[in-house]
């Protein structure tokens, strides 16, 4: 459009800001449940910041998660050492 009307691009975006729409935000990817100790956790990744997040309830319905401000590097830390020490943690003894 910008160049039908002999302006630059940025300036047809300013003059029509709604002419061209952009991509939605992509919401946070799920990867899964990890069930351990009779609880289960699930791990999701934020695209913004490409780290991982975990949440659960343990089997004494005990509920937990990843600190707000906490990002785990990969899916594997989440789970085996965050998320898997939370689930054995609130596991049942039965014993």
């Amino acid at each position: 459009m910008g160049a039908v009307w002999g302006i630059t691009r940025q300036g047809a975006r300013k003059k029509w800001p709604a002419a061209v729409s952009r991509p939605a935000a992509t919401a946070a990817r799920t990867s899964g449940a990890l069930e351990l100790s009779g609880g289960t956790a699930e791990l999701t990744q934020e695209p913004s910041s490409c780290g991982w997040r975990w949440t659960g309830t343990g089997a004494d319905g005990t509920h937990g998660a990843a600190d707000a401000d906490t990002w785990y590097a990969t899916k594997e830390k989440a789970a085996a050492a965050h998320a898997g020490a939370f689930l054995k943690e609130h596991a049942l003894n039965l014993a």
